[in-house]
């Protein structure tokens, strides 16, 4: 997955002169799909690959750069959590995604964090077949309405 993600900030830059993370960046913050954040931008994720998706975008590279943000990145994904609580849900995935040091690929490390069906007496895991077989996700929560949630609780 990364190294798509490298290739496609590569061709992003360019045949457009910019950075796409940048660009999805501000066009979070202004959708309905955003939680929270000015730094790291927190939002539901627009085309999850898990049940409540959720990435906090960060404003640098590699790993590397990251330490003036690791107070920050913690507390986003704390919140990210209390969400999940309220919710109802207390499993999660979490990744976070970076380019190697040096590396000028034009990529943003992101954060991304699912939530994880809670088993009942009906279900026996959260791994359903749609997720691992067929390789698509099933989404019951649309970004827009976690978003909307996330603000009008905080």
């Amino acid at each position: 997955m990364t190294d798509q993600y490298l290739r496609v900030s590569r061709e992003y830059r360019n045949s457009h002169g910019g950075n796409y993370w940048d660009v999805v960046k501000e066009e979070e913050k202004a959708s309905d799909r955003y939680l929270s954040g000015e730094e790291i931008v927190w939002a539901a994720h627009a085309v999850p690959i898990g049940e409540r998706e959720i990435r906090g975008y960060i404003p640098v590279s590699s790993l590397d750069q990251l330490d003036p943000y690791v107070d920050l990145l913690a507390q986003g994904i704390l919140d990210v959590i209390s969400l999940y609580r309220e919710l109802g849900t207390y499993a999660f995935n979490l990744a976070v995604f970076f380019d190697q040091s040096g590396n000028d690929n034009g990529f943003k490390a992101f954060c991304s964090i699912i939530s994880r069906i809670n088993p009942n007496p009906s279900s026996t895991s959260d791994s359903a077949f749609m997720e691992r077989l067929h390789m698509e996700p099933v989404i019951m929560t649309l970004p827009e309405d976690l978003g909307s949630f996330y603000r009008k609780e905080k």
